[in-house]
Parts: C-alpha cells; sequence; structure tokens
C-alpha cells in the first residue's frame, strides 16, 4: 500500500510527464509547420538539429521505438550531412530552389501544400474545406497572421493549429483533466477530418517529386508523426471511456445496494 505522500507524489510525477510530453509534441507540430510554410533560414536549419531529440523524447512517451520512424530521421540525417557539406550558403539556396521547385511551381512537377487541392474542394461553397478549417480556428479564437499569405487550409497553418491545441493540453494536463479530455477530443477529430485525409497523398506526391530529397524526407517524417499522434489519441480516449463506463457502473451498482439496504 501506497502512503497519502507517495501518492500524491506520484501523481505530481505523472502530471510532470504528461505536461513534458504535450510539450514535446506542440514542438514536433510546430517545427514541422515550419518546414512547410516557408523557405528554410539559419533559424530552421538550427532547428531541426532537435528532431532526433524531440522525436526520441515523444517515443519514450508512446513506449518504445518506431522502425519507420527511425528509418525517417536516418535519411534526413544523411540528407542533412551531404547539404552541410556545401557550406551555409550553398545549402540554404539549394533548400531554397527545391522548396521552389517542390511547392511554388517553380519546375515541372509541384505539390500543392493545401488541403481542398487533395480534396477537390470549392472554397467558394459555404460549407467549403477552408470554410471548415477557418471555423476550427475561430472556435480557438485563432486567426491566421496577416504576413502569411497562403489560405487557412495550407499545411503549415493547420500543424500550427494542432501546436496550439497541445500547448494548451499542457497547460491542462494536471489541473484541468475534463478540459484536456475535450482538447484531445479536438485534436483527435481535426487529424482524422483533415489531416489524415490529404496528407498521406500529399507525402505521396513530395517522394517522386526530382528535386531534392530534404523535402521528401520531412513529408514522409511528417506522414508517419501524424499516424503516431492518430494511434495514440484513439487510444487514450478509449481507454478513458473505459474508464468512465467503469465509473458509472460502480457508481450505479453502489446507488442500488444502497437502496435495497
Amino acid at each position: 500500500m501506497y502512503s497519502e505522500h507517495e501518492i500524491l507524489d506520484r501523481n505530481e510525477q505523472d502530471n510532470r510527464r504528461a505536461a513534458h510530453f504535450h510539450q514535446r509534441r506542440e514542438a514536433l507540430y510546430t517545427l514541422f509547420a515550419r518546414c512547410f510554410g516557408l523557405e528554410i533560414d539559419p533559424e530552421a536549419w538550427e532547428a531541426l538539429g532537435t528532431l532526433p531529440g524531440l522525436a526520441g523524447d515523444y517515443l519514450v512517451f508512446l513506449g518504445g521505438p518506431d522502425r519507420e520512424l527511425a528509418e525517417g530521421l536516418e535519411s534526413l540525417a544523411r540528407v542533412r550531412e551531404e547539404l552541410a557539406s556545401q557550406g551555409d550558403a550553398s545549402l540554404l539556396v539549394q533548400l531554397a530552389r527545391e522548396y521552389a521547385s517542390n511547392f511554388l511551381g517553380v519546375g515541372p512537377d509541384t505539390a500543392s501544400l493545401c488541403e481542398s487541392h487533395y480534396r477537390h474542394d470549392d472554397r467558394s461553397k459555404a460549407d467549403s474545406i477552408h470554410f471548415r478549417v477557418k471555423n476550427h480556428y475561430q472556435m480557438a479564437e485563432l486567426a491566421k497572421s496577416g504576413t502569411f499569405s497562403e489560405p487557412e487550409d495550407h499545411l503549415a497553418v493547420e500543424f500550427s493549429f494542432m501546436a496550439h491545441l497541445c500547448a494548451r493540453g499542457c497547460a491542462n494536463a494536471a489541473a484541468k483533466p475534463r478540459e484536456l479530455r475535450a482538447l484531445l477530443e479536438w485534436q483527435r477529430d481535426f487529424l482524422q477530418g483533415h489531416l489524415l485525409i490529404w496528407v498521406p497523398a500529399f507525402n505521396h506526391n513530395v517522394a517522386g517529386m526530382a528535386q531534392g530529397r530534404f523535402y521528401t524526407s520531412i513529408a514522409a517524417l511528417a506522414t508517419r508523426f501524424l499516424e503516431l499522434e492518430n494511434g495514440w489519441l484513439t487510444q487514450k480516449l478509449q481507454d478513458w471511456n473505459c474508464i468512465t463506463q467503469t465509473d458509472e457502473f460502480v457508481r450505479t451498482t453502489s446507488e442500488t445496494s444502497e437502496s435495497e439496504i
């Protein structure tokens, strides 16, 4: 039997661990958003060096390694090493060319960074994808930055939104379990209703691009991360539902027993 002090201490440790996990999730979403939002600059290139550590911490919380994610990180490490051998100025120029060729139409192949393209959506309709994602942002009291000219269903904006929800989850991890559960349900719904529907197709398009291997690696990693996120969120919410149902059963049984007495 644990003493009351030991139980409180263990709960505090669990809360800190959960907050740490949501911080790592937020950081990963933010990093992927930065990679697809603009060309890579020196700050973003340096931030990419933290990706293996962030992914490692994330996987520890999930319970173990992931072969596909590990292979993706190894591939990205090789690409970064090759680019770094060119020198800082040359690598940034090379990455700017790759971004323009892959995503801005400066080249024979272009992969759209917007959800509506992959879902063949008409943005002029009232129930368009653009309207739906914008409604999510408004519910969270968020608005796309005026300095970012791309539409609301751009990959970088959708990843940034998930990062925001993770940050809110971190703040509620210890003190507000009901609010945390609602946030996780929101994350699951946005992930399954938007990102997971179109990002795999986006990843497939990028994999076929002739220009460079950097964004091929990043797109593959981002896609696998979303798959892992979906698995964790689904299981977490299922576990929560089971606990709630068990508590309700115990409460009902207790009330029935008392009434019989």
